[in-house]
């Protein structure tokens, strides 16, 4: 938990209740505004000489009386979703580089992971290091990193049709994939931002005579600054399968693999890791695929009503990763 101890001090009716407790470090308040009959808005209002009239808006979604959400602070290694958990096309958030820098100046690892597969790694390291966050190669993994993967384990030597960017193409070259169009064995399809019919034509073809179907990604939409989406790798898929009656085998989030072999990588069990994101169905489905605690902000694609109503719920939800860094500048 982010307290060591938590009393509720007064229940007033059913729109609110006033709760304190304190830390290690310092005296909290807590005031719960009902948002609906299975959520509270916690506002944290810290005392504390460092952060004087500071406040946090945590969400929680009870799933019963004394279900509480897991700790933030106590985690070692974070696994970042860029796109609407950062910035948004090339605006960066408020706060978002001041939570990389605290968490590396509070002894902490960050790992940027990503589901957009239209990009190879290097070029996030090159976007990220543009926008003014601190990044070496081995702070990157994205999905065409672990499709890549994936594919030389299942299908070695086999030659694999690509519907993707020159980037992804790249990418999986860079791992030692085969890429053809004769006697081809699997079609592997990222977020295409360079699609054509033709393309999606030979993919087709390929599919409906036999050929594996692995995507990268299971993502709808890419989001884009003004609230305005790209279609995304998800969305290419559904065109595919309708066209040819097959599902593809995604490998990038929600599956748990990206976790597992960044735990393999670093030596960072799953229970101590955070995945923090903006997608209930790709950035905190693979943290609770993978029994890591999970994150959402509010600055991406996820509202409050789509979490209540969604089956699973996150174990946080926040504003944005500037709450984060408070949290963690005084655990």
């Amino acid at each position: 938990m982010l307290f060591s101890r938590l009393l509720v001090s007064e229940r007033r009716g059913d729109r609110h209740f006033n709760a304190s407790g304190n830390t290690r470090n310092f005296d909290i308040e807590i005031v719960a505004d009902k948002v609906s009959d299975t959520t509270y808005r916690y506002s944290i209002i810290i005392d504390n000489p460092k952060i004087q009239n500071d406040e946090i808006n945590i969400y929680l979604f009870f799933r019963g009386e004394t279900s509480m959400p897991k700790p933030i602070s106590e985690k070692k290694l974070f696994l970042l979703d860029m796109d609407g958990t950062l910035y948004l096309g090339d605006d960066v958030f408020d706060g978002a580089v001041d939570f990389i820098d605290t968490i590396s100046a509070t002894g902490r690892n960050y790992i940027y992971l990503t589901n957009n597969s239209s990009r190879a790694g290097i070029d996030y390291v090159t976007r990220l290091r543009r926008l003014g966050f601190p990044c070496e190669m081995e702070n990157v993994f994205t999905s065409g990193m672990a499709t890549a993967m994936y594919l030389n384990e299942k299908f070695p030597g086999a030659t694999v049709y690509p519907v993707g960017t020159k980037a992804f193409m790249g990418e999986l070259e860079s791992y030692g994939v085969k890429l053809g169009e004769d006697d081809v064995k699997v079609v592997c399809v990222g977020f295409d931002t360079e699609l054509t019919y033709e393309k999606l034509d030979k993919a087709v073809h390929y599919i409906r005579h036999g050929a594996a179907f692995i995507a990268a990604n299971p993502d709808w939409v890419c989001p884009m600054p003004a609230g305005e989406v790209l279609p995304d790798c998800g969305s290419i898929c559904a065109l595919l399968t309708a066209s040819t009656g097959v599902k593809p085998v995604f490998i990038g989030k929600p599956d748990r693999n990206m976790v597992d072999i960044i735990s393999r990588k670093t030596g960072v069990p799953n229970e101590n890791i955070c995945c923090v994101g903006d997608r209930l169905y790709t950035d905190i489905a693979v943290a609770q695929n993978a029994g890591a605690v999970s994150v959402c902000v509010l600055s991406g694609e996820s509202t409050l009503e789509d979490i209540e109503n969604a089956e699973r719920k996150p174990d946080y939800v926040l504003q944005s990763v500037a709450d984060i860094a408070k949290i963690l500048k005084e655990n």
